[in-house]
């Protein structure tokens, strides 16, 4: 009984551990954009003799497969109705179509144009988040003061100084620490650090996996040893073997970025880095197609390995050396098994959220990109569509890229904030803040430049035309749009 008691608990134990290395492993290939997944990839196989890419003749990605290894079909309107439910009342005539990934697939690169700097990147979250006007200025200034890595350069009394005497708002260190918490949870994490120490910790408050929960012990206690590699302090201070404290440094502390900024425009690391789309969406009429060009290639465990591996596990007795490569085979298979299985996890929760994305905006495709057509859409959205977690949806659209018949966006592009409106019958519905930016831009462009409407104005003839806002936030929204005052706008005849 004792012994069958003691298997059940490894056994638990073992599957526990290996869903904690999957969730790792997912996480980190979440946040891969599509010019970077393949060198990932690459990289996994070079350094996991067990790992192999499938044959020339292989039509199918890792998407075409269920947990255990089988394949799968199923056809885009299957898929839809499994994401969504059947509602037949309510089906758009739209249809989301997936692809199938050969290995001679080309490589689909094309260049953004307007590629997303880090500062735009945190005002777009800034934008979704519920600050009152005294702490957006707080966090503006948090994000003008951070690095190209995106670190905080300054501390925050001496922001908290810079607003109280250059804004003349009073503002003391607490109210910025205060916000800089908020942003210090945004993405990409580890952002508005003060330290290396800092970046990685914030990074792995994130997880509650045992490796991380270990690995914050290690950061936040014992970092001189920790960068000095000695691991045989960190493990008498902690009770643990030096075994287990490199083990935990591999696996949870070396996947960490401590340069969180770098991946973005601007920054000292990503000058000429050519960014690839994730996705391409075609329309045709009042159809939708959406497909992910770039071909991941089909992996699997190499079967000289399995069956090497399948010789010594069917011998009675082994030689020192025998079970030192039996334990160095089955660690590669298991990591190998892992990395296919988060790599496909990757493919379905990327699809699943961009075919979310496109639903839930399915007028601004059908418009053309007309940004005016765009409603409103957090990331709460989509966790609620797709059933994933909120920072799983995050992951997902960070540093991803479609390519639209009107030009390349980033997903991010497709969030923005509600505010209320009121129709013709009193009813009220909720529009997305682009909305109210592109009319106000359009009254701005028909205004009499001998009379530029003011900002109260401009409040007046939006809340005529429905719109809830205020004299401050058309001023707001007039500074991100570069328009202006109107005693700056008027001309002479």
């Amino acid at each position: 009984m004792a012994s069958a008691l003691k298997f059940k608990l490894e056994t638990k134990q073992i599957l526990a551990t290996h869903a904690t290395q999957l969730q790792c492993v997912v996480g980190r290939l979440m946040e891969k954009s599509a010019a970077e997944i393949g060198e990932e990839i690459e990289n996994e196989i070079i350094g996991n003799p067990a790992l192999e890419k499938g044959g020339d003749d292989m039509d199918n990605s890792l998407n075409n497969r269920d947990e255990e290894g089988n394949q799968y079909n199923e056809s885009a309107d299957e898929m839809q109705k499994n994401d969504y439910g059947n509602d037949d009342d309510d089906e758009p005539s739209n249809r989301y179509n997936g692809n199938n990934y050969s290995a001679d697939d080309e490589y689909y690169e094309k260049t953004v144009a307007n590629e997303e700097t880090l500062i735009e990147h945190m005002e777009q979250q800034i934008g979704e988040c519920d600050f009152n006007e005294h702490q957006r200025i707080i966090a503006t200034h948090i994000i003008g003061n951070l690095s190209d890595n995106g670190y905080l350069e300054r501390s925050p009394r001496s922001i908290a100084d810079d607003i109280t005497f250059n804004e003349n708002i009073e503002t003391e260190t607490r109210d910025v620490e205060e916000v800089l918490t908020v942003i210090q949870s945004m993405e990409p994490a580890g952002i508005a650090a003060r330290n290396v120490e800092e970046c990685l910790l914030l990074q792995l408050q994130r997880h509650d996996d045992t490796p991380s929960v270990m690995a914050r012990t290690i950061v936040e206690h014992h970092f001189d040893d920790l960068a000095n590699r000695r691991f045989d302090r960190i493990a008498q201070a902690m009770g643990i073997t030096a075994a287990d404290v490199q083990n935990i440094v591999e696996d949870a502390i070396h996947p960490l970025n401590p340069n969180p900024g770098y991946m973005y425009a601007g920054s000292s690391d990503n000058h000429s880095q050519q960014l690839v789309p994730d996705f391409v969406v075609s329309v045709d009429e009042d159809s939708i197609t959406l497909d992910m060009p770039n071909a991941i290639p089909e992996l699997s465990i190499a079967q000289s390995y399995t069956m090497q591996y399948g010789v010594l596990t069917g011998k009675n007795k082994l030689s020192d050396k025998e079970r030192v490569v039996k334990d160095d085979l089955k660690n590669n298979i298991t990591s190998g098994v892992i990395f296919i299985k988060a790599l496909r996890m990757r493919q379905e929760t990327l699809y699943l959220t961009m075919s979310s994305i496109i639903k839930h905006q399915q007028d601004y495709f059908l418009s053309g990109g007309d940004d005016a057509m765009l409603k409103p859409m957090k990331l709460e959205d989509l966790a609620v569509a797709t059933g994933r977690d909120k920072s799983t949806i995050s992951r997902a659209t960070i540093n991803k890229y479609v390519d639209t018949p009107w030009g390349i966006k980033p997903l991010r592009f497709f969030f923005s904030e509600g505010m209320a409106k009121k129709g013709k019958e009193g009813e009220e519905d909720r529009v997305s803040t682009r909305e109210i930016k592109h009319l106000l831009q359009e009254l701005i462009n028909n205004e009499d430049k001998t009379k530029p409407l003011s900002d109260e104005k401009l409040c007046d003839m939006l809340n005529e035309k429905g719109y809830s806002i205020s004299r401050r936030t058309i001023a707001k929204y007039r500074d991100a749009l570069k328009i202006p005052k109107a005693a700056h706008r008027k001309t002479f005849q």
